[in-house]
């Protein structure tokens, strides 16, 4: 099976334990399932904020992002791949939704695949915001499957609800998915709670 795997958290330069039992768990089952065929997108590692209010940190900062390669892959076993894309991000009216960037990069990692003959099987996200999100309009575009394992708690839902008014996109990511898994009982019953189906 090939998986291509998008984790809302992933370790990166500004926190290196960000999301770090996402990539235990990926690393641990590349580890296990040799035969099968792992790859990553990061959106994090590369990605460069900008604050117009702080204009001399934000100016090294646009110095060091013309600076590198678009896009870098980066070998973890014979069979497990990480890609990583730079991202320009920063207010809204300057540079768009931070969503499109990353939907922009993964769309670039899954293109990279497929020009070596290597569809995946499934898309994997991790959490549904951002990465669900992103997986259904890839599923879309690409016809892959996508599943959705849930790690964040219902609070961190409605906050992306309403700071980000991207409600009806993740109600209709999460029930587009293949499959929905909860990390636990409680936390099943309160994403049912969202009238969020097929969840287990």
């Amino acid at each position: 099976m090939k998986i291509f795997h998008l984790p809302s958290w992933y370790p990166n330069h500004d926190v290196i334990y960000s999301g770090i039992f996402i990539k235990d768990i990926i690393e641990a089952y590349a580890a296990i399932y040799t035969d099968d065929f792992i790859s990553v997108s990061n959106f994090y590692e590369l990605q460069f904020e900008i604050n117009l209010r702080k204009p001399i940190r934000s100016t090294f900062k646009l110095l060091k992002y013309a600076g590198l390669a678009d896009t870098k892959e980066i070998k973890r076993s014979d069979n497990f791949i990480e890609f990583h894309s730079k991202i320009l991000v920063g207010k809204q009216a300057l540079f768009g939704l931070r969503i499109d960037s990353q939907l922009a990069n993964a769309g670039k990692h899954i293109e990279l695949l497929l020009k070596r003959n290597i569809k995946p099987d499934i898309i994997h996200a991790h959490v549904c915001y951002p990465a669900g999100v992103i997986a259904k309009k890839l599923s879309e575009k690409y016809n892959i499957p996508y599943i959705i394992s849930e790690h964040s708690g219902t609070e961190l839902l409605r906050d992306a609800f309403e700071k980000y008014l991207l409600k009806d996109q993740i109600i209709d990511a999460f029930n587009n998915a293949k499959k929905i898994s909860a990390v636990s009982t409680s936390h099943l019953i309160e994403l049912g709670k969202l009238n969020i189906n097929n969840i287990y």
